[in-house]
């Protein structure tokens, strides 16, 4: 029984992580603190992950689109 999620606020992005398994829950911290404080998308090999994940301009011949994981979150909790 684990559980970890993504929640998206206006002004952040919370990543909670909890488990009644004491190795699976170390484990999960251990992910979670590494790609906190040793990113992959701020070496060269990581470059995509911020292009996939934030935002990004596409152009496929009819104008530049908005697009990303992060602007489509965003635009689901601003709708109506």
């Amino acid at each position: 029984h684990t559980f970890l999620n993504a929640f998206t606020y206006p002004d952040r992005t919370l990543y909670p992580v909890a488990s009644r398994n004491r190795q699976d829950f170390l484990n999960l911290i251990d992910v979670y603190l590494d790609a906190v404080f040793n990113p992959r998308c701020v070496t060269e090999e990581g470059w995509w992950v911020l292009k996939q994940e934030g935002w990004r301009y596409v152009d496929e011949g009819d104008g530049l689109e908005v697009r990303g994981v992060v602007h489509s979150e965003m635009l689901g909790a601003y709708s109506d």
